[in-house]
């Protein structure tokens, strides 16, 4: 377990980074969105942007970080103990090689192709 927290402090500023970047959007949202709800706005370049933005660049970006920090910068014997609950689950066992397998090389390609699609 003490191995764990020599990622809690990276984790919880990356969370506090995310929280504060989901507030500063809600803000907009709640300052200016009925501002423009009550013009002939609604269905214009703005809303276009922030649904670009959110659906096609930030939550495939944030499963591919999440995917490289995962399979690559966390230890195997980590990741197989959470999978695994300690051990305790015989069938994630069983499976757990190829989940290392997909977690470190296909899922991050797989990502980066609907980041790209995404784009075009």
């Amino acid at each position: 377990m003490k191995k764990f927290f020599k990622y809690s402090f990276v984790i919880g500023l990356i969370g506090a980074v995310v929280n504060l970047i989901l507030f500063v959007t809600n803000l907009f949202y709640e300052l200016v969105v009925p501002v423009i709800e009550n013009s002939s706005l609604e269905e214009g370049p703005v809303f276009d942007f922030f649904d670009n933005l959110t659906s096609n660049i930030l939550m495939t970006l944030g499963s591919l970080l999440t995917v490289l920090f995962v399979g690559w910068r966390l230890k195997k014997t980590d990741v197989y103990a959470e999978f695994t609950n300690g051990g305790t689950l015989s069938t994630n066992v069983k499976i757990f090689g190829v989940l290392w397998f997909l977690i470190r090389y296909v899922a991050p390609l797989a990502i980066i192709t609907i980041f790209i699609s995404g784009l075009v």
